[in-house]
This record gives C-alpha cells, structure tokens and sequence, in this order.
C-alpha cells in the first residue's frame, strides 16, 4: 500500500468538563490518520465474523496501525509506544431492539492495568501539555452512521480506492448522544471525556514518494539554469 492510499477519521467533540487547558461545551477537532503498510500484513490478534470486523495492532511486531494523530484537541507528537495497543472495529449492536452499527477505535500504549507494567507515553499531550498514553473513540448506536458489512473475513481496511473503509467515507452529524464519545487518558491523572458531534471519514492527503520529490527537485534545477540563462542573455 502507498502513502498515498491512506485514510483519515476526523472527530469533532465537545469537552465534557473543564480541565486540562480544555473548556466545558466547546468543540476540539482531533485526527487519525491509518498506517501506511497496516493493510498488507493484518496482525493475528484480527478478527472477523458476521457481527464485527476488528483490526489491531497489539505489538511491536505487528504492522503500525496510525501513522499520526493531531487535531486542535492534543498537543505534541505522535509516537508508536515500545508496548502498542491499537485497534478500529466496528461491530453489530447485541440488543435486537437496536440494531445500528456502531465504530470504536483507539491508540495507545498497552500498559496500566491493575496487574500490568505502567503505560508509556505517547508522544501527544492535553493542551495543558500533560502526557497521554491512550486516545480513543467510541460511536453507538448513531442513526446516521452507515449500515456496516460484516463478510467474516478478512478485509483490506485503509486503500482509500479498494480499502474496507472507502465504501463509507462521508461526513456523519446526526443522532450523536452522550454514549458517543472521545476520551483522552493522561499518564498521570483522570481521563478527560469529550461528546462526539460529528464524525468524517475520508483519504489522506496524498504524500509524494521520495522519487517524486528528486524529481520536483531536478525541475527546479532546471528552471534555474534557464532563468540564469535568460538573465545573461538579456
């Protein structure tokens, strides 16, 4: 896969409380952008069956599931942790009075259980520039999030032409409630909670590759040698 057959999720929520250089009721945007190889070697911890798809990225050996995450809502950089835990699903409601599709996905370092090894830091901080070692997002049981596929397979996920998720690229805004969320776990302190408002699905940015930019290079060489040329014989 290339750079350039990513896909983002765009999350726009507001802040459930102040706290953290963050303000109750105001809306912070926060990007997640999909590995570049994810998609040609799925992690064995991946599981597919007819109510849910779930690709995952549970060590350092697997393939990188985020290439970054930004957004107005985080500070700092990005940074695969030595301890990964990364995962996007979506799956089938359980509760037959309620069957919508519902979209989780998160990123983080696989430390901070009650038994476990303490979690590392991710490279991205809180905007009053506190470590955070997990982002995640939970969407349920949103009206007007598509009806997903569930083939019990595996599935290519982020091509952004052939990928899973390029059948369902959209901007989503309705039927968001308080159980749709966003929540931002500091190294050393509570998690910070934020209510989804609205949801996009979309390609990346393309990113040329290293031969694209020799060749922009050799272009611009080029048009300097002319334009000397042109100032001598003027």
């Amino acid at each position: 896969m290339s750079a350039s057959a990513q896909i983002v999720f765009t999350v726009k929520a507001t802040a459930d409380a102040n706290g953290s250089g963050y303000l109750m009721g105001q809306e912070y945007t926060f990007t997640f952008t999909t590995g570049s190889s994810y998609g040609d070697n799925s992690p064995a911890s991946s599981s597919f069956d007819s109510t849910s798809s779930y690709w995952t990225e549970f060590s350092a050996a697997d393939q990188a599931l985020w290439s970054s995450i930004g957004g107005d809502g985080v500070n700092g950089t990005f940074a695969r942790t030595v301890n990964p835990s990364a995962y996007v699903t979506v799956y089938q409601s359980g509760n037959p009075e309620f069957p919508f599709s519902n979209l989780g996905f998160s990123a983080g370092d696989n430390g901070g259980g009650e038994e476990g090894p303490p979690p590392n830091a991710m490279g991205l901080k809180t905007l009053n520039n506190e470590d955070l070692y997990r982002v995640s997002v939970s969407v349920e049981y949103v009206t007007g999030l598509p009806s997903f596929n569930y083939a019990g397979t595996y599935s290519e996920p982020f091509d952004s032409t052939t990928g899973y998720f390029a059948s369902y690229f959209g901007t989503y805004t309705s039927g968001f409630d308080s159980n749709d969320g966003l929540a931002l776990f500091v190294l050393d302190g509570s998690p910070l909670n934020f209510t989804l408002t609205e949801l996009s699905i979309g390609a990346a940015s393309a990113v040329p590759e290293p031969s694209t930019y020799a060749g922009l290079a050799g272009l611009a060489a080029l048009g300097f040698v002319v334009l000397r040329r042109r100032r001598a014989g003027g």
